[in-house]
């Protein structure tokens, strides 16, 4: 009997994403190199195709001849990204969402309940991912302060300091079409 982690993974698309003419063949490509690296129970795992990121994870690094995979600790922007049927499970047992929710996402993702990668080159970027809209985006704010989901104990000096390269590095102005070193 199929057991239910073997389930495939949904990809999820807002309504404004603008995708890139290799994005199924590099996606599907993607998609192959986690389930490879991952055991299906352990597939707690969101795949952003494109994101804004904030803060990046080190130790999380997957290499291929066509796209590169990199771990996220923090991250906003949700319009283009896949999610493996363990990471759907995670995220409902955090329930109620009670804030915008890519930094629901990216708290879980902190805490260390699901594992979040973003591809280089960015599959996805947005249209327009902080115009014509009457929600407040907390990533403007990122130079300013720190995440407003992010609670202060559960980040170290470490990650303080990692946050803010990374944010200088990416701005606050959306997704970026070039790829984004994370700091050594």
């Amino acid at each position: 009997a199929a057991r239910e982690d073997d389930k495939m993974p949904l990809l999820v698309l807002e309504d404004d994403v603008l995708l890139s003419a290799e994005t199924a063949t590099l996606a599907d490509h993607a998609v192959a190199q986690l389930e490879q690296s991952y055991q299906p129970a352990d597939r707690a795992i969101l795949l952003y195709l494109g994101a804004h990121v904030a803060a990046w994870r080190n130790e999380q690094r997957i290499v291929t001849s066509t796209i590169e995979l990199l771990g996220a600790e923090w991250l906003w922007q949700t319009h283009a990204y896949i999610i493996w049927p363990v990471a759907a499970k995670r995220l409902l047992q955090n329930l109620p969402i009670d804030m915008p929710v890519d930094n629901f996402l990216s708290r879980n993702v902190l805490e260390r309940h699901v594992i979040a990668y973003v591809c280089r080159p960015e599959l996805a970027r947005q249209e327009a991912p902080y115009a014509k809209g009457d929600i407040v985006h907390s990533s403007l704010a990122c130079k300013a302060a720190p995440p407003p989901a992010a609670p202060p104990a559960a980040i170290s000096q470490r990650h303080r300091r990692r946050r803010s390269s990374a944010s200088d590095r990416v701005g606050s102005g959306g997704t970026r079409s070039e790829p984004v070193v994370p700091p050594a």
